[in-house]
């Protein structure tokens, strides 16, 4: 297992060390993804673009979130190796006092071993998945733990009832017996009430940038996509942890995809830090 600090560049320049319940971490993989490769790009992509945005909201500093960006983890690409090693991460963090959690990956394989780690520490019950396809395959290519098996790994970690939906508009024929039995908002006649109420009460959002109707991304859906006011408009309520995952970088700095990510995790860090520094 390696964990590193690609770059000196830190989420929002946040700190690398110090104490804090909330941590920034980065999960470098892109293993299982076989239609778009460069997710594990990701991650650092996000931190550059942070650079060229400003720090606050609503006269609200980054810095008073009390968040420490503690760097990325590269495992293995071996889908088992993977899991263990992004679960002993996790443990680590835990460890050291952390409790919420805003991740950038990778591909969205990089959900479930975080979903089941803080279900193990009674940290989640509740789950929202933004995404433009179903990701609901029992397996892909001979993995039950790949990016198109991520929304059914998480259902079954937490249970179906717990667990929504939201903009899919892609679905393979495979997975519709399934997803009959999930919460599903579909992106072509969306409800933005119904996903206001959802957001708010999940433990735990996850967002893959192919929600947007134009992204680079490991799989694009370009139609009936929702826009990045949509869904930073939904972002509310006490939250565990936040992910966001799949974009596929054009250039390190400047990148619209990358951007987005960056504006979404300055409001993640709201909902997950805590100005006066409980979090």
């Amino acid at each position: 297992m390696s964990v590193v600090n690609i770059t000196n560049w830190s989420l929002f320049g946040l700190p690398r060390t110090g104490k804090s319940k909330t941590a920034v971490l980065g999960i470098v993989y892109d293993s299982t993804s076989h239609i778009g490769k460069g997710a594990a790009a990701f991650p650092i992509a996000i931190r550059l673009a942070t650079h060229g945005i400003e720090w606050e909201e609503n006269n609200q500093s980054v810095h008073t979130t009390n968040s420490i960006d503690v760097g990325d983890l590269i495992p293995g690409p071996d889908s088992s190796v993977f899991v263990k090693e992004v679960t002993a991460f996790l443990g680590d963090l835990w460890n050291e006092g952390f409790r919420k959690f805003l991740v950038l990956g990778g591909n969205h394989a990089i959900t479930i071993p975080v979903i089941a780690f803080l279900k193990e520490k009674k940290a989640v019950k509740t789950y929202v998945q933004f995404d433009a396809h179903a990701d609901s395959r029992d397996e892909d290519r001979g993995t039950k733990q790949s990016f198109a098996c991520t929304f059914r790994r998480v259902s079954e970690i937490l249970g179906a009832e717990n667990c929504s939906l939201v903009g899919v508009r892609s679905i393979a024929e495979e997975e519709t017996a399934f997803i009959k039995k999930s919460n599903v908002l579909y992106g072509e006649k969306l409800d933005m009430k119904k996903v206001n109420e959802h957001v708010k009460r999940a433990d735990y959002v996850s967002i893959d940038m192919d929600v947007f109707e134009h992204a680079s991304v490991t799989n694009p859906e370009p139609h009936s996509g929702m826009t990045l006011s949509q869904v930073l408009g939904t972002l509310s309520g006490k939250k565990t942890g936040i992910d966001i995952v799949e974009g596929i970088p054009q250039k390190f700095f400047g990148d619209d995809t990358s951007t987005a990510a960056a504006l979404i995790a300055r409001k993640a860090l709201f909902l997950l830090g805590d100005k006066n520094g409980s979090n």
